[in-house]
């Protein structure tokens, strides 16, 4: 009888034993985990900084994209346009006749100066009260109509990070490629994020056929319309 007691006693110690955990054992584990946060984390920072960096490169190249439909629309839209519609500096042609010749950025402010093409405006992207993006809209002269008004003109738009045109950090024309060093995409950017020109033409303009039929040359037997 007291050898069964024994024996039970002992069984029971032994399982006890091997359902639990030694010290050492604990300590093992703990450094598997910690090594394993160590060699984890630094991707896990790289994927978010590059989440982010993507989101603002995406939301500039809105922004970018937004004022050439902008100014687009008043071009068909307002048949008095110019450019306190327009609300962008123009460029003379007697300064440059390249968009690409127009210099950076040099101030920001909360709208564009009709005089100055390097003065950006500022653009509150998520509307938190903090602007996010510098963006320096700007065109060229172009070929005015009888009532002065640019009937065709070349046009730019760069975005920059607000923080590189108020710190005076911004120096360049040259589209930056962002990296993946700092998950804040402000951080040591000295260049635009998106560079758009295209060409605005007010296509019904009545000037345009004429000139469309002058290049085209008028029949034999038909006559130019009057309005031309």
């Amino acid at each position: 009888m007291k050898k069964n007691h024994a024996f039970l006693k002992g069984l029971l110690i032994s399982s006890d034993a091997k359902a639990g955990l030694t010290l050492l054992e604990c300590l093992v584990a703990i450094a598997v985990i910690a090594i394993t946060t160590a060699v984890i984390a630094p991707v896990m920072l790289v994927s978010v900084a590059t989440r982010v960096q993507s989101q603002r490169a995406e939301q500039a190249l809105q922004v970018a994209q937004g004022e050439i439909d902008r100014v687009r629309l008043v071009v068909e839209r307002n048949a008095t346009y110019g450019d306190p519609e327009l609300g962008i500096a123009s460029v003379p042609s007697t300064t440059t006749t390249e968009l690409t010749q127009v210099s950076f950025p040099t101030a920001v402010q909360a709208s564009y100066d009709l005089a100055q093409p390097r003065v950006s405006k500022g653009i509150d992207i998520d509307s938190d009260g903090t602007n996010d993006f510098a963006v320096q809209t700007f065109r060229m002269e172009g070929e005015p109509d009888t009532a002065g008004r640019p009937v065709s003109f070349d046009l730019g738009v760069r975005v920059y990070p607000y923080a590189a045109v108020e710190s005076g950090r911004a120096n360049t024309i040259e589209p930056v490629r962002i990296g993946l060093s700092s998950s804040n995409v402000n951080d040591n950017i000295e260049g635009p994020l998106v560079v758009l020109y295209t060409k605005i033409t007010k296509s019904d303009e009545s000037n345009s056929l004429c000139e469309y039929i002058d290049e085209l040359g008028v029949p034999a037997g038909s006559s130019t319309p009057t309005k031309c």
